[in-house]
């Protein structure tokens, strides 16, 4: 498959996850397994996603108090007003590469 193939692949899961990550109090958490899963086929492949440049970067969103496995940041990777909150710095680090790799534009969760 080609970058934008994958591309077109994750945009509709990935807008859906904004929007659900964009909720207020959301009913349950949203485990995002196929884009995890596309990481790792494309690991398999030997694609080198981590640490690729581009409009897709890493950050963090401090808590006032020690969030999940008791992190006192939450990794994300963001665009413009575009967030997604990640797990693991891994996964943000990857999640990134693979945005950037793909070329993939600003992820609106209003067009889901």
């Amino acid at each position: 498959m080609t970058p934008a193939q994958y591309q077109d692949l994750l945009l509709p899961v990935l807008r859906r996850l904004v929007a659900h990550q964009s909720q207020d109090d959301p009913p349950e958490r949203y485990r995002p397994s196929f884009v995890y899963s596309v990481l790792d086929q494309l690991r398999w492949r030997g694609i080198r996603l981590g640490g690729r440049r581009g409009p897709w970067t890493v950050g963090g969103q401090w808590l006032r108090r020690s969030g999940r496995g008791g992190l006192p940041v939450i990794p994300l990777v963001r665009r413009d007003d575009a967030v997604v909150m990640t797990d693991t710095w891994d996964q943000a680090r990857q999640l990134a590469g693979l945005l950037n790799w793909c070329d993939a534009p600003v992820i609106n969760h209003q067009h889901v």
